[in-house]
C-alpha cells in the first residue's frame, strides 16, 4: 500500500445538487486525503451552504476564486494543495470508487521518477442523474479507443486525460500553475507535458462514476454516421470546431517547452499547427478521422 499523501483539488460552480455526495465519496477514501482544497467560481445556489458546512467539520478547506471559469478555479484549487504532496483532480457532480486515491497513488508512485512531471489517469463508468448507469466504460461504448495504445498525434486531435481522473506528481503540478492563458483545457495541457517530456500511465478500469447529466458539455454519441452528420451541419453552418482551439493550445506549448521535446515530436506538432492555414473542411477531415 502507498504512504503517499494525496490532496484532492475539487473546483465548483453552482453544483448544489450533487455535491455532497461527490464529497462523501472522497472522504470516505481507502487512503484517506491529506486535504481537501475546493475552489468556488462565485456560486449563486446553494454550493458554498453545503461547502460551509463541510468546513465547520473540518473535512475540508474552500476558498473563492480570484478569477473566472474553470481553468482558473482549478489552479486556484491546486495552488492551495500542500506542495508537498500528489493532487488528484475533482468535478463536483461525480462519484468516486472507494479505492481511487489508493489504485491512483499507487499507480502514480511507479512512475514517479522525482523530477519528471507525471500523471495516472482512468476510465470512468458514466451514470445519469439518478445514478443509474448507462455505460460501464466510458473509452470502450463511448469514445470506441483504448487509451493504452494512446499516442501523441491521436491525443493533439482528441484529448483522452480526462481531468476527474487524474492525479499527478510535484513536477506537473509546478507546470499546472504556471499554465498560460489562451489554453483550452487544463487537462488537455498536462496531457501534452505527459505524453511529450513527462511520463504517464492509464488505470484500464473505471475508478469513479461519471455522472452525465443536462449541464454536461460532452457529446454522449459515439455513432459514425452521428459524427458525420455533426460536422456537416457544423461546416455548413461555420461553426469553429474544437480542432481550432486545440491548434492555437499546440501553438502554445511549443512556444513555451519546445526545447524539452524531442525532434520527432516537434515535427508531428509542427504538422499539426500547420492545419491552422488549411481550410475547414479539411481541418473537419482530420478531426473526424482521428477522433472516431
Amino acid at each position: 500500500m502507498t504512504k503517499c499523501k494525496v490532496s484532492v483539488a475539487l473546483a465548483t460552480y453552482n453544483g448544489a445538487r450533487y455535491l455532497q455526495d461527490q464529497l462523501d465519496s472522497i472522504i470516505h477514501q481507502k487512503l484517506k486525503p491529506d486535504e481537501i482544497i475546493v475552489s468556488d467560481d462565485h456560486s449563486t445556489d446553494a454550493t458554498l451552504d453545503i461547502l460551509e458546512k463541510y468546513q465547520s467539520k473540518g473535512l475540508i478547506k474552500f476558498f473563492s476564486n480570484p478569477g473566472k471559469g474553470v481553468i482558473a478555479n482549478f489552479k486556484n484549487a491546486v495552488s492551495n494543495c500542500n506542495t508537498e504532496n500528489y493532487v488528484a483532480l475533482s468535478d463536483q457532480d461525480d462519484i468516486w470508487d472507494a479505492d481511487k486515491l489508493e489504485v491512483s497513488a499507487a499507480a502514480l508512485s511507479q512512475i514517479d521518477d522525482g523530477h519528471s512531471p507525471a500523471i495516472v489517469f482512468s476510465d470512468l463508468l458514466v451514470v445519469n442523474e439518478n445514478n443509474e448507469v448507462t455505460n460501464k466504460s466510458f473509452f470502450k461504448e463511448i469514445v470506441g479507443a483504448n487509451p493504452v495504445n494512446e499516442k501523441l498525434v491521436s491525443l493533439l486531435f482528441s484529448n483522452k486525460v480526462i481531468g476527474c481522473t487524474t492525479m499527478f506528481n510535484t513536477s506537473m503540478r509546478n507546470s499546472f500553475e504556471v499554465m498560460p492563458a489562451g489554453v483550452c483545457m487544463h487537462d488537455y495541457w498536462i496531457a501534452l507535458i505527459a505524453f511529450t517530456f513527462g511520463r504517464h500511465h492509464y488505470i484500464d478500469r473505471p475508478l469513479m462514476r461519471y455522472r452525465r447529466h443536462s449541464n454536461n458539455v460532452t457529446d454522449a454519441s459515439s455513432s459514425v454516421m452521428y459524427k458525420i452528420k455533426k460536422e456537416l451541419t457544423d461546416y455548413l453552418l461555420n461553426k469553429r470546431i474544437q480542432l481550432d482551439e486545440h491548434i492555437d493550445t499546440v501553438d502554445l506549448f511549443c512556444s513555451k517547452y519546445g526545447n524539452l521535446i524531442s525532434e520527432d515530436q516537434r515535427l508531428i506538432m509542427q504538422k499539426f499547427i500547420r492545419l491552422k492555414n488549411s481550410t475547414t473542411i479539411v481541418k473537419r477531415l482530420n478531426s473526424f478521422y482521428y477522433t472516431r
